[in-house]
């Protein structure tokens, strides 16, 4: 019983493997192809050495079209809201959800409701997520050139710091 259970885990596991070699001949320069399909099997982040950012943003887009994935939303060019929205974050100071949110962009095997998910639950205890969401809204609209700011959009970092009680020098 042990052993037919092992051949069917193993014809799975060989099936999942073909399927992301082929995706990754698809979709990745030769020179890369080993690369993404080890990245593509364990849904890793695309950190492969000597790939360029505009390859990856061709993997990524290529990825999600053959996935049947929205390309419009949580796509990899959206890595920089998590630049704007989670820089400076000083509820974060260690950085984790800055490298979550690069990490998450950089995987390209993750369905866009997978990857805002996970950011969802980074930061839902410290309310900036909504303002990532904000972002990424506001980057899928014409936009004339301009960057998005948090302050005008609603993502004010004051109300996120703790409150110090203020000290006065002795006159």
């Amino acid at each position: 019983m042990v052993a037919i259970l092992f051949a069917v885990l193993l014809v799975i596991f060989d099936a999942e493997a073909m399927l992301h070699r082929e995706l990754a001949q698809r979709c990745c320069p030769a020179h890369f192809e080993e690369c993404c399909a080890s990245k593509f099997m364990f849904n890793e982040p695309l950190q492969c050495k000597g790939l360029h950012f505009h390859q990856l943003a061709e993997i990524s887009s290529c990825v999600a079209q053959t996935l049947n994935y929205s390309t419009s939303a949580a796509n990899f060019r959206d890595v920089k809201c998590c630049l704007l929205t989670y820089m400076d974050d000083l509820n974060d100071k260690e950085g984790k959800c800055i490298q979550l949110c690069h990490d998450i962009f950089r995987t390209p095997t993750l369905s866009t409701a997978s990857k805002l998910q996970r950011m969802r639950e980074c930061r839902i205890d410290k309310g900036m997520f909504p303002c990532f969401e904000r972002c990424l809204q506001f980057y899928q609209k014409p936009h004339h050139g301009q960057e998005f700011r948090r302050v005008e959009h609603g993502c004010d970092l004051t109300p996120l710091l703790p409150e110090f009680p203020l000290i006065m020098a002795d006159t």
